[in-house]
């Protein structure tokens, strides 16, 4: 089975200030050398979906309320919510244009109110749930991803690759659009990595968006405006100039994606933002504070793609070992003995 979770985004959170770091991933060596996942975390608990499921592009895993958990697969179109004994014991969504079904599950945000925002791209619509019900519906213009910091305040970016601007556009629980800010982005190298999605969430009333076009994070208040930038290209890639006549630097490039979505946990006391990252086939896991700087590495185990973390935790799914094996979820927690 082929999952389609590596979104190949934005080079953009390798910070130009990790150069200073001693855990700084250097060049191409420099990702060999980081830290190993089981030295830093610990697998406490496993979600195992039910025999039936078919499951084959997850794009996102969060915890919600009750001790429960909630999982997007996007061909099926359905959602998978796991109980606190790791069981799925409720589904909701398929494929279609009507209530309850959805062409892509682009992004899902859960609101500090208990309200589950489900965010189509290609219906251009919001659909909001509460417990198991659908308690209401919103169309939005453009958008591939989704914050809900409660029913006051709903955040839907877009990175445009026609007149490279990215968007954060903010709602209000009827649907009606708030205000509009953002800011130019760089030209977008199509020849490099195909353009994706991007990706925003919010922490303190700071806004962080990962730029699907001109590959780095920006900050901003929650009122719109505009703070800070942070995120360059890592040393072992190339001016954009050697990239559209070296070849060489070209296939290097193509090599490392970065992943959507971009995550937010608090890891041993320390907020992180997030960023999964392949190079040649290997996973590894960057974090970084919330000021941008980088904190330290790890290659995560074969064969796993993180799909999600909350606050303490992180969520790898794990691909089937057998065709009689389903994939599962493994649940890591920093390890006692490691602090940031």
């Amino acid at each position: 089975m082929k999952f389609q979770i590596w979104a190949p985004l934005a080079l953009l959170v390798l910070l130009a200030s990790c150069n200073q770091q001693k855990l700084q991933p250097s060049g191409l060596n420099g990702l060999s050398k980081q830290l190993s996942f089981e030295k830093v975390f610990d697998c406490v608990d496993t979600l195992s979906f039910p025999p039936s499921a078919v499951i084959g592009e997850v794009s996102k895993m969060v915890a919600c309320h009750n001790s429960r958990y909630v999982l997007a697969d996007n061909v099926s179109r359905k959602f998978y919510f796991f109980n606190a004994d790791g069981k799925a014991d409720w589904q909701f969504g398929r494929y279609g244009e009507g209530e309850g079904e959805f062409s892509d599950i682009s992004d899902f945000s859960f609101s500090k109110d208990g309200y589950l925002f489900i965010l189509d791209a290609i219906l251009k619509r919001v659909t909001v749930l509460k417990d198991t019900a659908i308690v209401r519906t919103f169309a939005f213009n453009l958008g591939t991803s989704i914050w809900a910091e409660d029913t006051s305040h709903i955040y839907v970016y877009d990175a445009s690759v026609v007149n490279d601007m990215e968007n954060i556009f903010h709602y209000d629980w009827n649907g009606n659009l708030i205000g509009k800010f953002g800011r130019p982005s760089k030209a977008t190298l199509l020849t490099r990595i195909p353009v994706s999605k991007g990706s925003v969430i919010l922490d303190e009333k700071k806004l962080y968006t990962l730029s699907a076009t001109d590959y780095e994070i920006k900050r901003y208040e929650q009122t719109g405006e505009y703070v800070k930038s942070f995120a360059h290209l890592p040393d072992f890639y190339v001016s954009v100039s050697e990239i559209f006549k070296d070849s060489p630097s070209r296939e290097k490039l193509q090599k490392l994606t970065v992943s959507y979505p971009m995550l937010l946990a608090n890891i041993s006391g320390i907020k992180t933002i997030i960023v999964q990252v392949t190079h040649s086939g290997k996973g590894y896991l960057h974090l970084y504070d919330l000021e941008g700087k980088f904190i330290w590495g790890v290659k995560m185990p074969d064969s796993t793609y993180c799909v999600g973390a909350n606050d303490g935790f992180i969520y790898l799914l794990r691909e089937e070992q057998s065709e009689k094996e389903s994939p599962k979820v493994l649940i890591y927690a920093a390890s006692q003995n490691r602090r940031l």
